[in-house]
């Protein structure tokens, strides 16, 4: 389901080691989105180079928080994506996981599902459990069963 009311766009970044950004006039270019419909932080990634992203205020663990209440409210899978970029893409459905080192199982308590496209960020997801864990599928895996 899309989130509406999103804030983005291009602008020009100077990036720092500890994963924070700063907007610049000569910098590098940049896409800038929110990642909360209350912009309590921006992320931003290089058109060229999508895996790695940066955060405005380095505050933000989830890209579309909001994504994981609704899919627990109304019991639906919750679709992850590796990147920003692939978020955008899929039409801002879902999370990015930002910050691996948050605690993911407190961000995703309650959910019974997760769908993602990628069989190495399951991996990951299902590594940061220790105990119970949602049902993580493939995409690719639901469309062929239906």
């Amino acid at each position: 389901m899309k989130t509406n009311n999103w804030r983005g766009g291009i602008g020009y970044i100077e990036t720092y080691s500890d994963g924070t950004y700063q907007p610049v006039e000569d910098g590098k270019k940049a896409w800038i989105v929110s990642v909360d419909r209350e912009v309590s932080d921006l992320v931003a990634w290089l058109p060229n180079k999508p895996i790695r992203w940066w955060l405005r205020r380095g505050i933000a663990p989830i890209l579309n928080p909001e994504a994981i209440e609704r899919a627990v409210h109304f019991e639906l899978p919750l679709s992850v994506h590796r990147t920003p970029y692939q978020w955008l893409a899929a039409h801002r459905d879902g999370i990015v996981i930002l910050d691996w080192r948050s605690n993911i199982p407190f961000w995703l308590s309650g959910v019974s599902r997760i769908l993602t496209q990628d069989v190495h960020l399951a991996k990951k997801i299902n590594s940061t459990f220790s105990l119970e864990i949602p049902e993580i599928r493939l995409e690719s895996e639901v469309r062929h069963a239906a």
